[in-house]
């Protein structure tokens, strides 16, 4: 029922199981599903059913890219299905096409084989800055980056050989500014040729997203390698997820062979009981102080106090440690 109310309301379903109501969480839990998104297909003002995705494996929330996408893909069916109940080609129909393609927020054009533009909606033109009678003229190889037409030649031939999973592609404004799309391809047929239809979605807030995690990667690194003393993280099974370069230079061993290597071999056998234990200790009570002797790779005899907390993310379990030199006071 709620399920049935959101959807005939033009509403997107999206969320875990322990979130529905009794009645659907039952039916769910029952076919193992952890997660739903419904998104419905409206044929104009009448809903006429739904694009249906479940997570068996996890629980997840789809993000805002994932529902733009879909949503997308929605109402292109929903475009296509009224397509078929009035009887003409989607295509053919250039009222109705027109209408469609100019609700939709993302740019849609329509290149031939030979990369003429054919066909375009308004957010094509406000997005590239060149007006109707410009684009009737221009190619496709205009519309993007001179240095991605290699790509974009690439994604037409995987399109051709229906091996296309999407490309992302720099659209070249008038004003010559580049913004990053990441454009999705599929073969029509209009007027009895094939044609391409591209869809292109704006990605320039994943983009942005990916440089902030990339400059926040770099100040952890930074971080991490700058501590006085070492840094190690491990999962559940006890393998190095990181390692900070102190560790690396005061064991003697190279970054590598850390990852590499098991984690408990660097100490002597009477320790790697004691340690395996305060393992236990700081993944049941989350925190765990111990002295150890690592040996280095030369054999020199170590003394150093760990630190370590537990740390869940995602649903997985990892333990961050640090160790301090206590030679001195030994």
């Amino acid at each position: 029922p709620m399920f049935f109310d959101e959807l005939s309301k033009n509403r997107i379903v999206n969320i875990a199981t322990s979130q529905a109501p009794q009645n659907e969480q039952m039916r769910l839990k029952k076919l193992g599903v952890q997660s739903v998104l419904l998104l419905p297909v409206f044929i104009e003002e009448d809903w006429f059913g739904f694009i249906g995705f479940d997570s068996n494996k996890k629980v997840r929330e789809w993000d805002e890219y994932e529902l733009l996408v879909l949503k997308t893909a929605a109402e292109i069916m929903g475009t296509f299905l009224k397509r078929t109940i009035i009887g003409q080609s989607l295509v053919e129909q250039k009222s109705f096409n027109r209408q469609m393609l100019d609700k939709l927020p993302s740019i849609v054009v329509i290149i031939d084989m030979n990369m003429n533009l054919v066909l375009w909606n308004k957010a094509g033109e406000r997005l590239t800055g060149y007006s109707n009678e410009e684009l009737a003229n221009m190619s496709a190889l205009q519309l993007i980056a001179e240095e991605d037409h290699e790509e974009l030649r690439g994604a037409f031939q995987r399109i051709l050989a229906h091996k296309s999973e999407g490309q992302e592609l720099r659209l070249k404004h008038k004003k010559g500014t580049l913004t990053p799309y990441y454009w999705l391809g599929s073969l029509i047929e209009m007027n009895g040729e094939q044609v391409f239809l591209n869809i292109g979605l704006n990605i320039s807030p994943q983009k942005e997203m990916e440089r902030e995690l990339r400059e926040e990667k770099r100040f952890v690194d930074a971080v991490i390698n700058g501590m006085p003393g070492t840094f190690f993280m491990l999962d559940e099974d006890l393998n190095y997820v990181r390692v900070n370069d102190n560790m690396a230079k005061e064991l003697g061993y190279s970054i590598d062979e850390l990852m590499s290597g098991e984690p408990l071999s660097i100490y002597p056998p009477e320790q790697q009981k004691v340690l395996l234990e305060k393992v236990d200790e700081v993944l049941n009570k989350g925190f765990v102080s111990v002295e150890s002797s690592p040996i280095s790779k030369d054999g020199k005899k170590l003394h150093r106090n760990l630190n370590a907390v537990r740390f869940d993310r995602d649903g997985e379990t990892f333990i961050l440690g640090t160790g301090q030199d206590i030679s001195d006071l030994k």
